[in-house]
């Protein structure tokens, strides 16, 4: 083929049906897109008519994208007739929906009428995800009922329902949801004993989400062994809620109401998250006494409540949520396995998602706290000292003023920690009252590493320089040497610096967010190793010399003037200049150091001298060297 032809053939319609359908399903939420390949060629309109993922969103995208224009009845109409040519081309395809998503507000009665057709088109010809949420401008209408034809949707495994009726003969006629595995209804009316009817209806029913709904006072399921998981978000009215079903690993319930249901779950013993919000069960504590396999916990009662009380019964909780109102001094917790542990006033059901990732993500154990009161600081300082098991501490500190001279009057060793990450949560301008905080956290703990959390202003160079003397402070004087890391909010890359005039220089003076982390680190073994000849060693030159006298004097050579030889890698990377490596090349670029030496001198020389044999064989690495070094590599091999 001649080389300025350009080949034109169109590989990716070739593909497998069930490909090229999951290449065009990221196309479902861009319209504009999804006419455009549909009249590439004819191929091209058979398998966008064929794909079977329908997504009908009537969003910004049809009113400022397509048209231009705000809201109004022609764009709802121009909508309504694109689902409806899109529907009626799907259903003379020989194959079934996979996804059915459609969300819109809808200004007139035959606007409506057009998605319950195309509704019933795709029910009758199989779906297994539905998600609908159609809804009138006027809200003096009334909601969209769906069509009976539902019930009789044996291939669902999702169905989504938002603000719509559901259909008029559910409880007196068959309901086929043979193969449904997820339910979620969010502001629906639903009458008593319909929740109990649906899931005997959906023998295989994994997971059932009510949000808001509202027109029953009882939530019932009985003897289902397949339900997974259960949340309840209600602003009614609930009196009583009776579960069965052994199999349940999580349950939500978020109450706004000043009354707490009836709680029956005792047959859920393998419950292994539980978020309970709202107001307090009589109890409490025997309620939980019922979930030996407690893992997540969050609690947040709406009433006033001081005291926990954890006792061994929960051996395999991992992580616990508890709101400000709990006194810390009254917190008993006697969990061994408790991973993370969040005393916050931010406790909500939208973190949940991120809660439950903070056990994989957080490596030791750690609790964070948000501080409202400079007494807060002593109060954890006794929390610490009584659950000794924590090892990085994250606070977000939520006050302005803080009377540093007031906590150190009390004479009270700082607490050994692994980490502490300082936030602040309101917008600071005066370094002051950041170096405030920041004495009061030393204080309280002696981390082996610090975060500031640095938001938008000029003094940072004040507070990091401050927060440096105080740690070294905390550690025998010429013990202890500080690196740090910076990170840009705005930025991707992490810069790391061996002093602090390197850090200061490199800190922006326009305000910009940042991260700043200082990290102690054992002066002892180069100081002891330490060269005077002013270049200096790393931390590889001192160890390496310690394991090669070790190892020599372990072996227990008789022949003292042996020489012996000891290579090791080299990174080489930095050592290219003419020309330097390009940029992307991200293998391994070493060669090979060697120390020589003879036993008696490795064994009675000082650690010094030893250490330099390594510096200086390191250093006398070059561009030359390695060039020579690979001509005799590639020597070695033509002639071995």
């Amino acid at each position: 083929m001649d080389e300025n032809t350009v080949d034109t053939t169109d590989r990716i319609s070739m593909l497998p049906y069930s490909i090229v359908h999951h290449i065009l399903s990221y196309l479902l939420d861009d319209p504009i897109s999804c006419v455009r390949v549909s009249v590439l060629s004819k191929e091209w309109f058979a398998l966008t008519a064929s794909c079977p993922f329908l997504y009908f969103h009537l969003n910004w995208v049809w009113s400022h994208v397509i048209f231009g224009k705000y809201w109004n009845e022609y764009i709802v109409d121009k909508f309504c007739k694109y689902v409806e040519h899109t529907v009626s081309r799907f259903c003379k395809q020989n194959i079934s929906a996979h996804t059915l998503d459609i969300s819109a507000k809808m200004k007139n009665l035959e606007q409506i009428e057009i998605f319950e057709r195309c509704l019933v088109s795709v029910i009758e010809k199989g779906v297994q995800v539905l998600v609908i949420d159609v809804e009138y401008w006027d809200k003096n209408l009334p909601m969209f009922r769906l069509p009976n034809t539902l019930l009789s949707a044996s291939s669902l495994t999702s169905l989504t329902l938002n603000k719509c009726e559901l259909p008029s003969s559910l409880m007196v006629g068959i309901v086929k949801f043979k193969s449904l595995k997820l339910l979620s209804l969010t502001k629906l009316s639903i009458d008593e004993g319909v929740i109990e009817y649906l899931t005997k209806s959906c023998p295989i029913l994994e997971v059932i989400c009510l949000k808001y709904c509202y027109g029953f006072k009882t939530f019932c399921v009985q003897r289902h062994h397949n339900l997974q998981k259960v949340e309840i978000y209600y602003r009614s009215r609930l009196e009583r809620i009776d579960v069965d079903a052994p199999n349940l690993g999580y349950f939500l319930l978020e109450n706004d109401k000043d009354k707490a249901p009836y709680m029956s779950l005792a047959s859920c013993t393998n419950l292994q998250t539980l978020f309970y919000h709202g107001f307090p069960t009589k109890s409490f504590s025997d309620f939980l006494s019922n979930f030996s396999f407690i893992e997540t916990l969050s609690i947040k009662f709406s009433s006033h409540n001081t005291n926990l009380k954890l006792s061994n019964h929960f051996l395999f909780l991992r992580i616990l949520q508890l709101p400000l109102d709990y006194d810390l001094e009254e917190i008993d917790l006697n969990a061994p396995n408790l991973h993370f542990f969040e005393y916050s006033d931010r406790i909500c059901s939208r973190n949940f998602a991120k809660l439950l990732r903070k056990d994989s993500s957080v490596a030791k154990r750690c609790m964070k706290c948000h501080t409202q009161s400079y007494l807060d600081f002593q109060k954890l300082r006794h929390f610490l000292d009584k659950n000794s098991t924590f090892k990085v501490l994250e606070l977000d500190i939520n006050l302005k003023l803080v009377d540093v001279e007031e906590l150190k009057l009390i004479q009270s060793p700082p607490y050994k920690l692994e980490h502490v990450e300082l936030e602040h949560t309101y917008d600071i301008r005066e370094s002051s009252i950041y170096i405030a905080l920041v004495d009061a956290v030393l204080w309280c703990c002696r981390p082996r590493s610090l975060t500031l959390v640095l938001y938008h202003f000029t003094g940072k160079g004040d507070v990091v320089k401050y927060t440096y003397e105080k740690l070294l402070q905390q550690e025998d004087e010429g013990q202890t040497n500080i690196k740090f890391s910076l990170i840009y909010f705005c930025k991707d890359d992490e810069q790391h610096f061996s002093d602090l005039n390197s850090l200061l220089k490199a800190l922006s003076l326009d305000q910009l967010s940042c991260k700043i982390t200082f990290i102690k680190e054992e002066a002892r073994l180069k100081n002891v190793a330490g060269l005077t000849d002013g270049s200096g060693c790393t931390t590889f030159d001192e160890i390496a010399a310690r394991v090669y006298r070790s190892w020599v004097k372990a072996f227990d050579v008789k022949a003292l003037d042996f020489e012996l030889r000891l290579t090791f890698s080299v990174n080489t990377r930095s050592k290219f200049k003419y020309p330097p490596l390009k940029e992307g090349f991200h293998g391994n670029v070493v060669c090979v150091a060697c120390v020589t030496g003879t036993v008696s001198g490795l064994v009675s020389r000082s650690l010094q001298d030893v250490t330099r044999l390594f510096r200086d064989a390191r250093l006398r690495i070059s561009e030359d060297y390695i060039m020579i070094y690979r001509m005799v590599q590639m020597l070695h091999l033509k002639y071995q």
